[in-house]
């Protein structure tokens, strides 16, 4: 046997093979015993409180299953909201330990699940540089996969992100996505379709457990560039269909590249048609796009003069030469006979041919979207098209580069800067009322025109595919939402406007006036409602589908009885027809007065009851305000006493919900007020003053205060917290800061511990400060639990004393 072990090692391939084995069994020993040093100084548990949620979510995953998992509201997290869970995680990490802690017991190794959940970072640390080892062996050799996996199990910025106890997405998250480059680029050499499945399965475990997968959606096109300048391209033809919805949705949504790339893949691979085929449609739609816009831009530009008060329009040469040049240089590219070489890479750019009629027919296109916009532009501003055209692309590459959905925003302040009607409401007027139009006829009506189509295909395959059920209903629910914000904002709109006089004629000869009132009234109400209930359906209320369904009926009633808007109450009726059979997807029994707004969903509100008070300004600002115009009531002439009624209406219902359901803050007397209305008992903080554990609450409770802040901006105000700008809790720290709860629970007698050496007591070792109070008193809770090294400290809520007593 030895003999055997020593003709084996006596060969030169067989002693390179042992060696570099060991190394890497050397690195992954390194990558996983380097992360371990967190547990080991302090205390083997879960960090921060991403992580701990983490672990919690693992425990249902665990205990209860994938759809309790999928369907959990955590009234817990995100305090005082909740959270629901399966719309807002990714869920690969808790799979991932799931999966690790049933191969345990399988095995009957009996390794409890938050050890598991510890330890998941540091195991995924090693594989992360064993599949680096691979990756750097499938782009050059061995020699450059040891280099790429020692480097990866030692790399600081990957350490601090992966330690023992960091249970967070990050902890899986950078595995998938080597682990997804890797496969991609392997899938590309061998051209397999074995390979090609790894690679789709590596991509959809990275999108289940990271949110940065975007950044591999954007990377694998741009290296499919690569290869495709390289000279891998493959003939094939594209059908128009798929194209014309591939084009839409990316003018309403925008980064071309990415939507592109997957609404077409999508299709075109179910048509025949290879992944590098797709890629190249895909390169050539994107290069004729921006080619040609460039090309437009820096001729017009070069050809007619800005106004002089336009940003940037002394520089107006200069940037429309650097605009032009890059067209020119696409196709001298083409020129070249040779490969154009930068450092090891070698590019094949079109033939001059290809590449000029990629640019005019780019080009033309964009003239002809600024044709349609400049058809329905007010005479007022016809300084020709020339002109016109120079704001226009100027206008659409600003959009572009913001990557604002379609440039929403940003293309009409730059239209509204570009011929001076910004701040002017009389020359404003009619530009927005004119790109109003051109949004819905170049972005809107294609946009819906593609959904249909591509629901239609999709329901097609739904039906064909069962195990996408759970994944299509999740998202119901939050679509119902949507469209319920929609139809509510759809109402205020109506009742702040001027009803059609033909359809009012009408009204007359049939309805009392007080019907008519009545109905206005309660019309804009229900609008409100349905915005508020909005928020309801997305956290799956019971009480929220029975209200929004007798609302959207209600609300096309009214809709037909103030000015016979059959419009409004079809797009209401459809709603309600859609919604009813969904009741089984709102199971939750709750309050509606529990229910929590995120500061989105309240600036939501707040924007669309705004927009309504500017519409019944704007709509009736021929008519001089008075206090009569309250009192007045007719058919004809009470359009504007009825929408400021319906208006007023509207907002008192608004305000009346938002009393109902106000939140106070954030001393201890009013945080107990919190805590009993909530039913609270226990209060969790992690401190790390003691152990200088620098991932606690107190140096995350500045967010705390932000986030406070813009909900409650009459209770919470940052500048209270900060002492002169700086955040501290030393002594310079703000009274409010002092008396705050977070405050008072980090540092309750902490005070009277020495942390160091030649330091007062009342040391924190992470702000490197002496706090700035020590002697105070917990009058609504008592301390229940403190870990050995501070990091853990759970707080009691006293009971409420008998004001009989």
């Amino acid at each position: 046997m030895l003999q055997v072990v020593g003709r084996y090692l006596s060969k030169a391939k067989s002693q390179e093979l042992l060696c570099r084995n060991a190394l890497l069994i050397l690195i992954y020993v390194l990558a996983f015993s380097i992360r371990l040093f967190s547990v080991l100084r302090y205390e083997s548990v879960i960090h921060e409180f991403d992580p701990y949620f983490n672990y919690r979510s693992t425990i249902k995953l665990v205990t209860e299953g994938y759809y309790e998992f999928w369907n959990w509201f955590d009234a817990e997290s995100w305090h005082p909201l909740g959270r629901v869970v399966g719309g807002t995680v990714y869920p690969g990490l808790m799979y991932t330990a799931a999966a690790l802690f049933r191969i345990s017991t399988f095995l009957t190794a009996h390794i409890k699940l938050r050890d598991v959940c510890v330890f998941t970072a540091p195991f995924f640390a090693g594989n992360t540089a064993m599949v680096a080892y691979l990756f750097g062996k499938q782009l050059k050799d061995e020699g450059t996969g040891i280099v790429a996996a020692a480097l990866m199990a030692i790399v600081p910025g990957y350490i601090s992100r992966s330690v023992a106890g960091s249970y967070d997405n990050e902890a899986v998250a950078i595995f998938a996505l080597l682990t997804c480059f890797y496969l991609w680029v392997r899938a590309v050499n061998l051209g397999t379709v074995s390979s090609g499945v790894a690679a789709a399965f590596g991509y959809l475990y990275m999108a289940a457990s990271w949110g940065a997968y975007v950044f591999i959606s954007n990377l694998i096109p741009l290296y499919v560039i690569v290869m495709v300048c390289c000279g891998r391209w493959v003939p094939g033809r594209v059908g128009n269909p798929q194209a014309a919805q591939d084009s839409s949705i990316t003018n309403a949504v925008g980064m071309s590249l990415l939507v592109s790339g997957s609404i077409r893949y999508r299709f075109y691979i179910q048509n025949g048609l290879t992944t590098a085929e797709v890629a190249r449609v895909v390169l050539f739609c994107t290069a004729s796009f921006w080619l040609g816009l460039l090309a437009l831009t820096g001729v017009t530009l070069l050809c007619v003069p800005l106004p002089v008060d336009f940003p940037l329009s002394a520089y107006r040469i200069e940037i429309a030469l650097a605009l032009t040049l890059v067209p020119l240089l696409w196709l001298a590219g083409g020129l070249m006979k040779r490969p154009l070489r930068i450092a090891r890479w070698r590019f094949n750019t079109p033939s001059p041919a290809t590449g000029l009629r990629q640019i005019l027919i780019g080009a033309f296109d964009w003239g002809l979207a600024a044709a349609v916009l400049y058809v329905l532009m007010p005479d007022q501003l016809n300084n020709g098209f020339g002109h016109f055209l120079a704001i226009f692309v100027i206008a659409q590459i600003i959009g572009l580069i913001s990557h604002v959905p379609g440039g929403l925003g940003v293309f009409e302040a730059v239209m509204l800067a570009g011929f001076g009607a910004t701040g002017n409401e009389e020359l404003a007027a009619p530009i927005l009322g004119a790109l109003a139009v051109f949004r819905v006829t170049y972005y809107l009506l294609p946009l819906c025109g593609a959904i249909v189509m591509v629901l239609q295909r999709e329901a097609r395959g739904l039906r064909q595919k069962s195990l996408l059920s759970p994944w299509f209903t999740g998202l119901l629910p939050s679509f119902f939402a949507g469209l319920t914000l929609v139809s509510g904002a759809v109402l205020l709109f109506s009742g702040a406007t001027r009803a059609l006089p033909n359809r009012m004629e009408t009204l007359r000869e049939v309805l009392p006036l007080s019907v008519l009132e009545v109905s206005h009234l309660l019309a804009s109400v229900i609008g409100m409602l349905l915005l508020i209930l909005a928020r309801g359906l997305q956290r799956r209320l019971d009480a929220a589908y029975v209200l929004t369904l007798v609302l959207l009926v209600a609300g096309a009633v009214f809709s037909l009885l103030k000015g016979i808007d059959y419009e409004e109450a079809a797009l209401l009726t459809l709603l309600a027809m859609a919604l009813a059979p969904a009741h089984r997807l709102f199971y939750r029994r709750a309050s509606l007065f529990s229910t929590t707004f995120s500061l989105g969903w309240i600036l939501a509100i707040i924007a669309v009851l705004g927009c309504a008070v500017w519409l019944v300004m704007f709509s009736f600002k021929h008519v001089d305000y008075s206090n009569s115009l309250w009192w007045e009531f007719s058919f004809h002439e009470g359009g504007a006493p009825r929408a400021l009624r319906a208006l007023v209406a509207a907002a008192a219902a608004g305000m009346l919900f938002a009393v109902a359901s106000r939140a106070m803050s954030s001393n201890e007397t009013e945080a107990f007020k919190i805590m009993r209305q909530l039913d609270v008992d226990y209060v969790l903080v992690i401190f790390g003053g003691l152990s200088g554990y620098s991932s606690d609450d107190i140096n995350k409770f500045l967010w705390m205060v932000r986030i406070s802040g813009g909900v409650f901006p009459e209770h919470i105000k940052e500048s209270d917290y900060l002492a002169k700008g700086d955040y501290t809790i030393g002594p310079r720290a703000t009274p409010t800061m002092l008396s705050s709860i977070m405050y008072k629970m980090c540092f309750w007698e902490f005070g009277n511990i020495m942390t160091e050496n030649n330091k007062p007591t009342g040391f924190d070792r992470v702000r490197q400060t002496e706090i700035g109070s020590k002697d105070y008193t917990l009058d609504h809770m008592h301390e229940a639990f403190t870990s050995e090294h501070w990091i853990v400290r759970i707080f009691k809520v006293n009971d409420p004393e008998n004001r009989w007593g």
